[in-house]
């Protein structure tokens, strides 16, 4: 089978660092871990035959990931032919308008990076493809989209560090927009536009008629894998597209989409794989989806360490403590339950609006458990 090459990359979130959780060994100051993920982000690049790479944002995990690190990126990442361009997340930043870590990987040939909104033309055959990039900065989501909108041309993609949703609960925050409030502020420009968000850690999309029947807008957030357990998570990539005809978006076929998170390739990834297996056995809804897609975890106390764990390298938002046969329940809810308790409010509500039976139920299921553990 031929190859199909596409001449644009768009990556999600990576949050590239020597993690401690399942580092594996360090050679040359890079733990195993944090090379598996740099060189699984490689293979994908250099497979996808693109000329152009566009990072999300959270790029590192940190804003000081370290000479080490910085250096095996910058080496491994200098790949002939590929031009890197790197916009900056909130991890990225040690404030929010402050010098972010990737800025250093500015100064290096092939890599372009973006500590504030710019304008980029990026050469494509014989075309000029227009692109706004809009990094996390003390602006919020509607402010930064605001200024990305008075800056689109005709058919402009629009790469940003910010959350699109569908909830408007999440969407309250200053980071966050619904999908529709978005798509206004870009209406007004009488353009068509593709929106490619990271940082809101899901997979979703949404399409809006505008104008007229073969002008299309497009919002996406491409922040991390989805799926509805570990297991499912997996390098994803689909084209960019509009339109309720399947008509492709302007320049859409030169674009592909794909989301790598550094979870997904860590050195103990079948640990994690064989976690949820056990647990699934024993347990009728060990994980269930919260209001934003993410995951969160039940546990026995002795298994909490596991579930901090996994809280910290980003596959679970959050755990309660359930009772354990074997294990004495710590008396009263724990800081992490009463988080569970203030949250159930809201999820019933998201999950009663959607008419997810499944998750309210998961709810219900959960808040027995808080009340055991009280």
């Amino acid at each position: 089978m031929a190859r199909t090459y596409h001449s644009i990359l768009v990556l999600g979130d990576l949050h590239i660092a020597n993690h401690k959780m399942f580092s594996g060994p360090y050679v040359n100051g890079i733990n195993q871990r944090c090379k598996e993920l740099i060189d699984a982000v490689k293979q994908v690049v250099q497979e996808s035959g693109c000329q152009y790479v566009i990072q999300l944002g959270d790029f590192f995990d940190n804003p000081k990931p370290g000479p080490a690190v910085l250096d095996y990126v910058a080496t491994e990442f200098s790949i002939p032919g590929v031009e890197w361009h790197i916009i900056a997340g909130n991890h990225d930043r040690a404030g929010l308008d402050a010098p972010s870590a990737i800025a250093v990987l500015g100064q290096i040939p092939g890599f372009h990076t973006y500590d504030d909104i710019a304008e980029v033309a990026l050469t494509v055959g014989k075309n000029q493809q227009h692109c706004v990039m809009v990094p996390y900065t003390s602006r919020t989501a509607k402010e930064s989209f605001e200024v990305a909108a008075s800056r689109t041309k005709t058919d402009s993609y629009v790469f940003a560090h910010y959350g699109l949703t569908n909830n408007k609960l999440l969407a309250s925050a200053p980071d966050h927009m619904l999908f529709e409030d978005a798509a206004a502020i870009f209406e007004r420009t009488a353009y068509s536009y593709a929106v490619v968000s990271g940082h809101n850690h899901t997979y979703e999309t949404q399409t809006f008629a505008c104008h007229n029947e073969n002008n299309f807008q497009y919002l996406t957030n491409i922040g991390a894998p989805h799926g509805t357990s570990f297991r499912d998570m997996d390098v994803n990539g689909e084209y960019l597209h509009c339109g309720h005809t399947g008509r492709t978006w302007h320049m859409g076929h030169d674009a592909l989409l794909s989301s790598v998170q550094s979870n997904v390739y860590s050195p103990c990834f079948r640990k994690l794989k064989q976690f949820q297996a056990s647990i699934d056995q024993d347990r009728p809804y060990p994980l269930w989806r919260a209001h934003q897609g993410s995951t969160y975890l039940r546990c026995t106390p002795a298994e909490r360490e596991l579930a901090e764990t996994l809280k910290k390298a980003g596959l679970a938002m959050d755990y309660i403590t359930v009772p354990d046969d074997d294990v004495e329940v710590e008396k009263g809810p724990t800081p992490l339950e009463m988080t569970a308790v203030d949250e159930h409010r809201m999820l019933v509500q998201w999950a009663e609006e959607t008419g997810n039976q499944n998750l309210i139920r998961h709810i219900e299921d959960l808040m027995r458990a808080v009340d055991a553990g009280g």
